[in-house]
């Protein structure tokens, strides 16, 4: 059932109004041949940037000069393939000249994984999660330079990087990233969001860029508590200001599952991302809190029932998850690209 926010039916507050530039790269990888036969060909992967393109486009008004696009194709010359240095210099160039009231999106499709996080104490499960460029590779047992039981990896993205390089958008941008990979809860590094907003709590302080990329302030991580707080001191304690003056970004990110969880696709595309476009056609005016609860209803849709049945006899039927640097509040935002 969807969760109503306030009398009747879900109603989609309307959205700041748009005065800036709208920009995204999509990003579809294959074939990560370098890691093993364990990692196949993600034989969906380059229609996934398609289908993003098009909902973009005929959706909400991009211009194809303003979308990226960065596939592992054979007619694509190799230069501009997605490896982990073109992929991070186009992360950069597209928050690079970002002003208030722009319009970014950033799409993923591809493997995803999970490292132990040696330096970093702020992950709560000991892990950051992780994407696999096209030349992500696996290190050899017998490699010196690092511990291959512990970080067997290189050329990959940490979710810090992927985190920090959006985080440093100005206040005022409206970024949602998208991840269509195993393992992408978390990808970004952004505060977890349950999907019912009558009962959360505030937890571990977290680190999050402002406008300034030298300056931090604190947000904070959501869980679901053990007990749901009253609505009236959920609404006092835990408000926060939309307002598009804010030091930091409108920031969103949305991951095909849980990290620990497998992603799952075709052929004809990412399980997730046609579950998106899916949603989307239904209903083309949804806050993020309806999206959010619809996804999986779509991806029942999509999966075939006797593989549906088996993957959730194994709790691994893919959970779609939402993260935001503005908690409180983005369950009850409108939807918008």
């Amino acid at each position: 059932m969807y969760e109503s926010y306030g009398n009747g039916e879900p109603q989609v507050p309307d959205a700041t109004p748009f005065s800036g530039r709208r920009k995204a790269l999509l990003v579809g990888v294959k074939t990560t041949r370098n890691l093993g036969t364990n990692f196949r060909d993600i034989t969906g992967a380059h229609r996934d940037t398609n289908i993003m393109r098009k909902i973009l486009v005929d959706k909400y008004d991009y211009d194809e000069r303003d979308i990226t696009v960065l596939i592992d194709n054979d007619d694509v010359d190799q230069s501009s393939w997605p490896t982990k240095a073109n992929i991070v210099s186009a992360m950069e160039q597209l928050v690079s000249d970002a002003q208030p009231g722009d319009h970014l999106v950033f799409h993923f499709s591809g493997h995803g994984g999970q490292i132990c996080a040696v330096h970093d104490h702020s992950e709560e499960d000991g892990l950051d999660e992780i994407l696999f460029p096209t030349d992500a590779g696996r290190l050899n047992e017998d490699d010196n330079t690092a511990e291959p039981d512990i970080i067997p990896y290189t050329n990959y993205i940490k979710d810090d990087l992927i985190g920090d390089t959006f985080k440093s958008l100005p206040g005022g941008v409206h970024c949602v990233l998208f991840f269509d990979c195993c393992n992408s809860g978390t990808a970004a590094d952004l505060p977890a969001i349950p999907d019912d907003p009558s009962g959360v709590e505030h937890s571990k302080a977290y680190r999050a860029a402002g406008s300034n990329s030298m300056g931090f302030l604190k947000v904070q991580t959501v869980h679901r508590p053990k007990q749901g707080l009253p609505p009236d001191e959920i609404n006092d304690r835990y408000a926060l200001d939309e307002s598009p003056d804010l030091p930091t970004p409108n920031l969103c990110s949305w991951g095909a599952c849980k990290d620990g969880q497998q992603a799952f696709g075709t052929n004809k595309g990412g399980v997730f991302i046609r579950a998106l476009r899916d949603a989307l056609n239904a209903n083309p005016t949804l806050t993020n809190g309806v999206l959010l609860h619809s996804l999986p209803d779509q991806i029942n849709k999509i999966i075939p029932e006797d593989v549906r049945d088996k993957l959730e006899s194994k709790g691994q039927l893919p959970i779609p998850q939402l993260g935001s640097l503005r908690p409180d509040t983005v369950l009850k935002s409108a939807f918008t690209l």
